[in-house]
């Protein structure tokens, strides 16, 4: 129980070292002996910056998840009025149209 307490080993450590079976043995036995010590908690402290920059970045992330969905939507508008109005255009207008596009939007459209 010493080099758990100190910190020598680990819960799982000890459990293999000294062929302990069960999860919470080694747990309960820390209790009795030490009812304070708290095994296997965390602890987090903040300062008030801390936890504003927290709220700020949890709020703009909010907003990036936002603006993503709306931009997804519309890809998803242009891309059906694209098919629908293929329909309607003539070969050459395809052709002309698609060779006045950037070669990454080129690339996109034939799947690359």
């Amino acid at each position: 129980m010493g080099e758990v307490l100190s910190g020598v080993y680990s819960l799982c450590k000890a459990q293999r070292v000294y062929g302990i079976g069960g999860n919470g043995t080694i747990q309960k036995w820390v209790k009795k002996m030490e009812p304070k010590k708290e095994m296997g908690k965390r602890v987090v402290v903040q300062t008030h910056e801390g936890v504003e920059a927290v709220k700020a970045l949890e709020q703009r992330t909010r907003q990036l998840e936002k603006l993503l969905a709306d931009k997804e939507f519309e890809l998803r508008v242009w891309k059906e009025v694209l098919k629908r109005t293929q329909v309607y255009v003539d070969e050459p207008t395809k052709k002309k149209c698609i060779e006045s596009l950037s070669e990454e939007a080129r690339k996109y459209l034939k799947g690359e």
